[in-house]
């Protein structure tokens, strides 16, 4: 089992899924030994934080079929996996950005400057949210 699948099975935080796809892209496009994408994994494990993000980096998964001839939402369909059944119906919102030199960029890479700001972000409100306390209590 490749590690994108292996991850996606085992529910890991989308961040380390993006990184592990990040290791080697072409992992979006290879098969589990019973013909599933990842797509397939996330549908049939119902891991909906995935299923929007495979999307937009291989919208063609969403149409391919598995050693039993079942797509994605078919999977999900099949095991009644309602939330993935419903984000495997509706569109891709938005593209990924292309980055210039590269006719199409499947996915931004995750980077260290983002989860610091993140971070930042997480440490601004506990900051705010002491000095309105501060306030409530004077």
């Amino acid at each position: 089992m490749l590690p994108l699948h292996y991850a996606i099975m085992n529910n890991a935080p989308l961040v380390v899924v993006q990184r592990v796809y990040n290791l080697n892209k072409d992992a979006i496009k290879e098969v589990h030994d019973d013909g599933w994408l990842p797509l397939h994994m996330a549908a049939y494990y119902d891991r909906d934080e995935y299923i929007p993000w495979l999307k937009r980096i291989y919208p063609e998964a969403a149409m391919e079929k598995d050693a039993d001839g079942r797509t994605p939402f078919e999977l999900a369909t099949r095991y009644s996996r309602l939330k993935s059944m419903e984000l495997l119906s509706t569109k891709v919102s938005q593209p990924l950005p292309a980055i210039e030199g590269e006719e199409k960029e499947e996915t931004p890479e995750v980077s260290e400057a983002t989860e610091q700001v993140d971070t930042n972000t997480n440490q601004s409100s506990d900051e705010e949210k002491k000095q309105q306390e501060n306030i409530q209590e004077s």
